[in-house]
Formats: structure tokens, C-alpha cells, sequence
């Protein structure tokens, strides 16, 4: 039990004398930490001795405080940076996942700006962050407390008491808007007093005491913290291309989307360096855009993309700019339209033709071809798409042979949709020949989109009982049900029991996907989208309606 649901439960009681043996234990136990002036107000009438020496809670550096709402109305919470963990990583224990989402984001927003104004975030190469807040939090409006608490432990030195903040952060580190503020502005108000200055986004909030900031640098100078007040930095060439070598290491790591978005940041801050060269930049912003894509995130990837010109590929060597050209049409793969993403991966498989070192072509040409091949599959022009990931499987068989069970299930993917289904059958059963071979992070990972793509074989050849093995396999080897390829199995799970009888089943897995439509976007809301589409009653006759020719996923 927490303290606050303690004190409910004790409102009744009057008199000290009243409280039995066990309620005062629990609250010397529970009321050790920080009170907030609700908490000091019950315990006063409860157990006032337990209050003696007691002072209400300031913030110490990297510490904040956070207004949020919930059914009960405003809370004030409080929320701690710790500098520990492994370098560039930053760990959110206890947060809502929206919460935990601006934080990062808040983080990445600070990074790049004081990179950009060449100041050097102290924590770089040597400690990540811990961020938690003293009770639950969901939403962004704890984006402007976050950074209050990250810069406040850079520097030192520990925020003014006086002053709080509700707001949301984009990622150029503009404010916005936030709910439920006068509930939020109350509750300032009658648990923290001492508060005379409330920081918001340019917003309507009935109070005199309001500052409305249009930008993060606004809000951090009301809190007498500057990014300014950083040390300068200052990066060598050599410090640059260390930073470049170890970005392109993390490339064949199986990290979780929370640990990808932690090197999105570490590429951007290498390109936003303001002495980083024009071929190092072109190469970090192409790292940044492919960890945004192992992080999920679509939108971010295809930003990035839009950076890297046609001018600046001129600086880098032939190499390197075939493989910025083929993260840049994977990213067009799933953001732009079929034709943009078909024209990039065209260009990115010409340049792996122009390279002529075997070294070269040996890293670059089997993605590149691949790439191809997806992005013509994504415009359903399946027959020529076979071409380019047979190509690229064959390349892979070659010369790189640790890309193979993904190049062939790829392949797979195609010649299922080419109603070659025995074809499909012996290119996934190389795959997990290849897999099997391998024991590392990639090779496990690669074993679920085999299994998902054999089970939408298995599916289409009649074989549900062996469809839902391979479903059940990926649910028990990954267990975020909103994580690809397991939240791609959702629409032939439910057809699948629907065809078998089990109705009620195929109605709770229906509903389940309808709760996630909110929290996704790209291919991975169409695939919960596409749930709705499987017709119930004859799940086979349906699949055009829930298994589109563009929803290659």
C-alpha cells in the first residue's frame, strides 16, 4: 500500500488515540519520505509526532516537480534524475508510456541543442540516466519538469523552489499545450505554497502568477538554467570518426526500441556537431535514421531522410553513399509513396552496382538489392520484385551469410504472394537451416519473422492448427504484444479460431487489438486496423479485405 491510500482509508478517524497499533505502523513505515502539504495536513491529525523535525520537500539537483491529474484531480509529484546505468542509456522505471515517451524525447530535444551550440552534455561516454517520479505519471505534461531535471543535474545544481511546470516539449524543443491545467494550478496552489511562478505552453490558464513559454530555452532561463552554462566542447577528428566506428558497430546489435532511441540521439549529436565534416555528418544522420527505424518510429526516420541532400552524398565515398542511399529507401518504404520509395531503392541498387572492391559489394549490394525488391513488392508489382530479393538472397548466400535467413524471408514473403507456395516453403526452410547455425541476437530475432511468415503460409495453405503453433511459438519468445512481427499475427490468430469454431476467442483477441489503435501508427496500426476487417463467420473468404496488397507486413 502507498501512503496516500493509507490516509484514505483513515479519513474517518478523528483522534489519534483512535488509530489502532497496525495503522501506526504502517505510517512510520510509509510517511519516512517526502510529504507533500496534503499528506503533512492528515498526518498532523493522525500522528503529529511523527511530523517533529520534518521540513516540506525542495528539489535538489536533478530533481523537479511534476503537476499531474488523475480521477481524484491535481496531484504534484516528484521527479528524479540520477546520473548511473551504462553510457547513452536512459532507463524510465515506473512510468506510464507516454510519460516515459516525452522523456526521451525531452532528452534527445537537450542533446541537440546544446550540441548545437557546441556545449558538451557532461555525461557523454561515461554515465546514462535514471529517470522516476514519486507516483505514477501518465502523459507529457511532465516534458518541461523532465528537462528541468536533466539539466539540473549537468550542471550541479539544483532548481529554484519557487517554481514549477506543466507542459509538453516537441522534438525542436517547442512547448505545447497540455490538460487539465487548472486542476493542476489548484493543486500547486494548496500543496505547494511556496511556489509563486507556474511555467506553461502559451495556453489559457486562469492565474496571475503564470509564465506561457513559447520554447524549452524560455522555460529553462525562467528556472535560472541555461544550456549556456554548460562547458564548451570541443571534438577532434579522430573523436569523430571513433564516435562513426561505433555507431556502425551498434548496427548489427538487437536492442529494445527504448535502447535504439538512445542511439538515434548519439548519431544526431554527432551530426548536429558543429565541426563534424560533411561526409561524417551524411553517415551519422544515415545511423540516425536507421536506429529510428529499429526503434519503430517511422515518422522520425523519414525526417531524417529529408536531411541527407542529394549535395550531400557528393562528400562521401561510393560506399558509403550506397548505403546511405539504401537506409534512405528503407525509410521511403514505409513513409513516402510506392513510387518515391521504388526511385530511391532504384538509386541505392545502382550505386551497390557501381562499387568495385569485392569488400565493398560485400556489405552494401545484398541490402541494397533487397531493398529493391521490398519497395516493388510494397507497390504489389510482385514479379519484378522477385527478381531483386532473389538477387539479394543470393548475394547474401555468397558472401554474407549471416543476412541470409532474413534476405530469404523476404523472398518468401513474395512468392507466397505469388501463390508459390512450395517455393516459399524450401526459401523458409534454408532460412531457419541458416538461423539455426547462428546463435547470436540477430539470429534470434530473425527466428520470429520466420515463424510469422510461415504461419501466414501455413494459413493460406489451409493449415491452421499448425498456423496457430507458430503463433503461439512467437508469443512465448516475445512478449510485448504491440511488438512486430508478434502484433502482425494478431488478424490470422483470429481468423484462425473463427475458422476452427472458437468464436468467443476470436472476439477477445478482436477487442485486444482495438485497444492498441491509439498508441500505434504506420504499418503497425494498419495490421490492428486489419483485425477488424476478418469476417467472423467466413474468415478465408475475407483475406483480400484484411490482408491488402500493400500491407506486405
Amino acid at each position: 500500500m502507498t501512503l496516500d491510500e493509507v490516509l484514505n482509508s483513515l479519513a474517518h478517524v478523528r483522534d489519534p488515540r483512535e488509530l489502532s497499533r497496525l495503522d501506526r505502523r504502517k505510517l512510520e513505515v510509509l510517511a519516512r519520505g517526502d510529504l507533500d502539504a496534503r499528506q503533512r495536513e492528515c498526518l498532523a491529525r493522525l500522528a503529529p509526532d511523527l511530523l517533529e523535525g520534518r521540513e516540506l520537500w525542495v528539489p535538489g539537483v536533478g530533481e523537479s516537480f511534476v503537476l499531474t491529474a488523475s480521477a481524484a484531480g491535481g496531484e504534484v509529484v516528484r521527479l528524479r534524475v540520477e546520473r548511473k546505468g551504462e553510457p547513452f542509456t536512459l532507463e524510465t522505471p515506473g512510468l506510464e508510456a507516454d510519460a516515459a515517451r516525452q522523456v526521451h524525447l525531452v532528452y534527445q530535444a537537450l542533446r541537440r541543442l546544446a550540441a548545437a551550440r557546441r556545449r558538451c552534455v557532461p555525461e557523454l561516454g561515461v554515465r546514462g540516466h535514471v529517470v522516476t517520479c514519486s507516483r505514477s505519471v501518465d502523459g507529457a505534461s511532465l516534458g518541461v519538469s523532465a528537462a528541468v531535471a536533466f539539466v539540473s543535474s549537468w550542471l550541479g545544481r539544483p532548481p529554484p523552489a519557487g517554481v514549477a511546470a506543466t507542459a509538453a516539449i516537441d522534438g525542436d524543443g517547442a512547448l505545447r499545450e497540455v490538460a487539465h491545467v487548472q486542476e493542476k494550478l489548484e493543486a500547486l496552489v494548496r500543496e505547494r505554497p511556496g511556489v509563486t511562478l507556474l511555467v506553461a505552453a502559451k495556453q489559457r490558464i486562469d492565474g496571475s502568477n503564470v509564465l506561457r513559454c513559447p520554447h524549452l530555452d524560455d522555460a529553462l532561463r525562467s528556472f535560472d538554467l541555461d544550456l549556456d552554462s554548460l562547458a564548451l566542447q570541443a571534438s577532434t577528428g579522430a573523436q569523430r570518426e571513433d564516435e562513426l566506428r561505433a555507431l556502425a558497430r551498434a548496427q548489427i546489435e538487437d536492442y529494445s526500441a527504448e535502447r535504439w532511441r538512445d542511439f538515434v540521439t548519439r548519431a544526431l549529436a554527432l551530426a548536429d556537431d558543429p565541426d563534424c565534416e560533411p561526409d561524417r555528418r551524411a553517415m551519422a544522420l544515415g545511423n540516425a535514421m536507421l536506429f529510428a527505424l529499429h526503434a519503430g518510429d517511422v515518422d522520425q526516420a523519414g525526417a531524417l531522410g529529408s536531411k541527407i541532400t542529394d549535395d550531400a552524398l557528393e562528400h562521401v565515398g561510393d560506399a558509403e553513399r550506397a548505403w546511405v542511399c539504401v537506409v534512405r529507401a528503407t525509410a521511403a518504404i514505409d513513409k513516402q509513396p510506392p513510387e518515391r520509395a521504388i526511385q530511391l531503392a532504384e538509386l541505392a541498387a545502382e550505386a551497390a552496382h557501381g562499387l568495385r572492391s569485392t569488400s565493398e559489394r560485400r556489405d552494401v549490394c545484398g541490402r541494397a538489392f533487397g531493398t529493391f525488391g521490398r519497395a516493388l513488392m510494397h507497390a504489389s508489382r510482385d514479379q519484378e520484385a522477385e527478381i531483386w530479393l532473389q538477387k539479394g538472397a543470393d548475394h547474401h548466400r555468397k558472401y554474407l551469410r549471416e543476412e541470409l535467413p532474413r534476405s530469404l524471408c523476404y523472398l518468401a514473403t513474395n512468392l507466397r504472394r505469388l501463390g508459390r507456395y512450395e517455393d516459399a516453403a524450401h526459401a523458409l526452410e534454408e532460412a531457419f537451416t541458416e538461423a539455426a547455425m547462428r546463435h547470436d541476437a540477430a539470429s534470434a530475432s530473425n527466428a520470429l519473422f520466420l515463424l510469422y511468415e510461415r504461419a501466414r503460409l501455413r494459413f493460406e495453405r489451409g493449415e491452421l492448427e499448425a498456423c496457430l503453433d507458430d503463433i503461439e511459438s512467437i508469443k512465448r519468445r516475445q512478449s510485448g504484444p504491440t511488438h512486430y512481427p508478434r502484433l502482425g499475427t494478431l488478424r490470422y490468430e483470429v481468423a484462425c479460431r473463427a475458422a476452427l469454431g472458437d468464436r468467443m476467442r476470436a472476439e477477445e483477441l478482436r477487442a485486444e487489438a482495438a485497444t492498441f489503435e491509439d498508441q500505434l501508427q504506420g504499418p503497425l496500426r494498419r495490421m490492428v486496423e486489419a483485425v477488424a476487417a476478418v469476417d467472423l463467420d467466413v474468415p478465408e473468404a475475407s483475406r483480400e479485405r484484411w490482408e491488402p496488397a500493400g500491407l506486405v507486413y
